[in-house]
């Protein structure tokens, strides 16, 4: 199928395997602000700032290793994020996609002319070292021409947005596609946000954003897409061990073992239900009922994760709501056979 191809790309894989490490110093950054509004530690404010201050760097970095495992990669997106200017990181992702992009097409194409081909061996290593100059110049030269509008992103913290989103999890799942393919794109959009609310809260501003990965997981996934702990507690065909997973997020073996994927029956309580449970913590935030992110810890455990996500207790009610809710629609919604 298409969707599994493009899920399965070598660019998505990348992108999807560089968030574990991008994720990990922002939560650094998240522990440093912590002590800083603690104890008033200007160490621990000077780390947090420098931390989200040199991320878009250190995306650059990373994103380009895992697409080429290159260092000359990395160096070169890395240099090409410092002398445009470009310091955010949207610029970042961009940069080293399309450095990578347009080096594969110089090499694809160059090298396969025959001259090349009869040379001998190191002559063509030297000649794909000529290619990515050439490239890191053609990207250079374009990135300084035009300067990357970000105000769209502003769109991503209308609670609609967010509602939208989680329907298409539930949606993709529901048809038996993981939604891997959306993190891809969604994922540095969540990244810019929470570190913006890091640095806001740094600075004694008002937080601003309500999409994160860590929202995301504590709240829309809350025992995984569609918060399915309801038929987790209720259903007497899962294994016994699916109540432990989904207190921890995961819940394939609900969407392939009960099965939701393509089941009729499972249409409502999943999609419907799933998008109404998960989304209804992006109103309160949206609205001030309920503090907006400024941490990431997924799969902590249900209760653990949302109160660790906006160090908010009424994140524990609303987790109990969530529950209370998915039992409601797994009872009256859904005849298990």
């Amino acid at each position: 199928m298409k969707i599994e191809k493009i899920t399965n790309s070598h660019i998505i894989q990348s992108i999807n395997n560089s968030f574990p490490a991008l994720f990990l110093a922002l939560n650094l950054a998240s522990i440093c602000l912590l002590i800083n509004n603690l104890s008033s530690s200007l160490l621990a404010s000077k780390i947090c700032l420098l931390i989200i201050t040199l991320l878009p760097c250190f995306i650059a970095v990373v994103l380009s290793f895992y697409l080429t495992n290159r260092i000359e990669y990395c160096l070169f997106a890395f240099i090409i994020l410092i002398i445009t200017k470009q310091n955010n990181i949207i610029s970042a992702y961009l940069i080293a996609i399309v450095l990578y992009y347009l080096n594969y097409i110089f090499e694809k194409y160059l090298l396969n002319y025959h001259f090349i081909k009869d040379l001998p061996k190191f002559v063509e290593d030297s000649v794909k070292k000529i290619i990515l100059i050439l490239s890191f110049i053609v990207i250079t030269f374009i990135t300084l021409q035009i300067k990357i509008n970000l105000d769209w992103l502003s769109l991503f913290d209308l609670p609609i947005t967010c509602i939208l989103i989680i329907f298409l999890y539930c949606l993709l799942f529901y048809f038996g596609y993981h939604p891997a393919l959306l993190l891809a794109f969604l994922g540095p959009i969540q990244l810019l946000f929470l570190s913006e609310n890091i640095q806001a809260a740094l600075l004694n501003l008002p937080l601003e954003h309500l999409f994160t990965h860590g929202t995301m997981s504590a709240f829309a996934n809350m025992s995984g897409t569609g918060v399915t702990i309801g038929i987790v507690l209720l259903s007497k065909k899962l294994a016994p061990g699916s109540l432990k997973a989904a207190w921890f997020g995961v819940n394939e073996n609900v969407i392939f073992g009960l099965p939701v994927t393509k089941n009729k029956k499972a249409f409502l309580p999943f999609v419907i239900g799933g998008t109404i449970l998960g989304s209804f913590p992006f109103v309160l935030m949206a609205l001030g009922y309920l503090n907006k992110p400024i941490f990431d810890a997924p799969y902590l455990g249900i209760f653990i994760e949302g109160f660790l996500v906006n160090f908010d207790y009424r994140s524990i009610i609303v987790n109990l709501i969530q529950i209370g809710g998915s039992l409601l629609f797994w009872k009256f919604l859904y005849r298990e056979n």
